[in-house]
């Protein structure tokens, strides 16, 4: 008897074992639907990079490059399991809330809405696309929706990781995996995929849970009520914080610039909550680009410097590439180093603050020489760029933002993130804007 329970146990433990083998490996059926409205080389290649993906039962990918008119016959036939999840990429030129090059934000909602059934995922692949107004339009036709919030590189995703998709459990588990090999196939330290387009700018990508939308929403429509009494510095934000498309700001930032020329308590509480809701109440923890303090060992003293070892920075360099003028500014050039001339600068303040990094250029190298540069007063020294990409998780369960990422610029610019764009107040953009549902609901702008 006890040998007969002792088999028992042991077969329950073996189908136990079993089924536990079989969940984990079990993959997640996918189907894909990705849509290209452009003509560029760039789209050749990636059509390449998908029609090279592995075969695999539990992965459908269906790609279209045809004229506009045909995009919803397309879409009825690109999705045929009942069981699977699903997503749809649109690669194209973005505009933000008039939406992409040659359909409106209304057209494109109607097209999706009429041929696709309810979506996992809809990633943008395009420009200004990760912005308040056209993220809100179209916030009922997918689980989730990935979009960059600036202007991105042609050569968009990395196809490559959509084989990876089978093997995620859930579509925000998807969502992230995807976001996350987009930001890394940028990285300039990380040496990305995307080897052509590392050493340019940023890359910026938003992943946004879309029953998420409404608290937001309602706050903004307090704060815009209250902030056309505000006196704040627009063209400061134009300047320091607007998207490559200047009508568009970064609206972490604004939300901050709000605040700071507000003076009613309880409405500083409505926007601390609204930038906490967002989880950017600390603008220093987005910072990829470290601000280098550095002590001057004596005043009037000559900072001089270069860049990746010694290796660029020269003044043959700055003849060739604006760059290194946007990164530090300089005075003249010095003989230093390997024989070459650097650039140098006179510091008078004790404490010196420095942005000295840019795509492609990660370390920071430096000595001091006295003012009429007669005596070293210092050894040389470097300071190396550790990590490039900043990434932003959720904090707050009802935050639309699920997560943020983004690679670093040029100096200041690499801090004007935080994963979201909204049309700049007081701006008067095309008058189909005022009919989209964001305006409708909050009156952000007016005519």
């Amino acid at each position: 008897m006890k040998t007969m329970k002792h088999l028992l146990k042991l077969n329950n433990i073996f189908f136990l074992l079993l089924f536990v083998s079989a969940n984990l490996f079990a993959e997640t059926k996918w189907e894909v639907a990705i849509v290209f409205l452009d003509d560029s080389t760039d789209v050749h290649e990636n059509i390449k990079e998908i029609q090279s993906l592995p075969k695999n039962a539990s992965l459908s990918v269906s790609v279209f490059k045809d004229q506009l008119e045909n995009l919803p016959s397309f879409l009825d036939h690109a999705y045929k399991s009942s069981t699977s999840k699903k997503s749809l990429i649109v690669y194209s030129h973005g505009k933000g809330p008039e939406g992409l090059k040659d359909v409106s934000t209304h057209d494109l909602k109607k097209i999706i809405a009429d041929h696709t059934p309810p979506l996992d995922i809809l990633w943008f692949d395009a420009c200004f696309m990760a912005n308040m107004e056209f993220l809100y339009e179209l916030k009922s036709l997918s689980q989730f929706t990935i979009a960059s919030e600036d202007a991105e590189f042609a050569a968009g995703m990395p196809f490559q990781s959509l084989d990876l998709l089978p093997s995620t459990n859930t579509a925000a588990e998807a969502a992230l995996m995807l976001g996350k090999n987009f930001i890394e196939s940028y990285s300039y330290l990380k040496a990305g995929s995307q080897r052509s387009y590392v050493r340019e700018s940023s890359a910026t990508i938003s992943i946004f849970e879309n029953s998420k939308w409404d608290l937001l929403a309602t706050n903004l429509k307090l704060i815009s009520e209250k902030m056309k009494n505000l006196r704040y510095n627009t063209q400061m934000l134009q300047k320091h914080y607007s998207m490559e498309n200047k009508e568009l700001v970064d609206f972490g930032h604004l939300l901050i610039a709000i605040r700071a020329a507000n003076k009613d308590a309880s409405f500083d509480k409505l926007l601390t909550y609204t930038i906490r809701l967002l989880n950017i109440q600390s603008i220093r923890k987005l910072r990829s680009n470290p601000r280098v303090k550095i002590a001057n060992p004596e005043r009037n003293s000559l900072l001089v410097f270069g860049f990746n070892n010694w290796s660029v920075g020269s003044e043959n360099d700055f003849s060739t590439s604006d760059i290194f003028t946007q990164i530090v500014s300089h005075d003249n050039f010095i003989l230093g180093p390997k024989n070459t001339n650097w650039p140098y600068k006179k510091e008078t303040a004790k404490t010196i603050m420095l942005t000295p990094f840019a795509p492609g250029i990660n370390i920071f190298n430096y000595y001091f020489l006295n003012s009429d540069a007669t005596k070293l007063l210092t050894d040389g020294k470097s300071i190396a760029r550790t990590s490039d990409i900043v990434e932003i998780y959720r904090e707050n369960n009802n935050s639309p933002l699920l997560y943020s990422a983004y690679t670093q610029e040029i100096g200041k610019q690499a801090e004007r993130y935080t994963g979201l764009s909204i049309t700049m107040p007081g701006t008067i953009p095309s008058l189909d804007y005022f009919a989209l549902e964001f305006n409708q609901n909050i009156n952000w702008l007016s005519l």
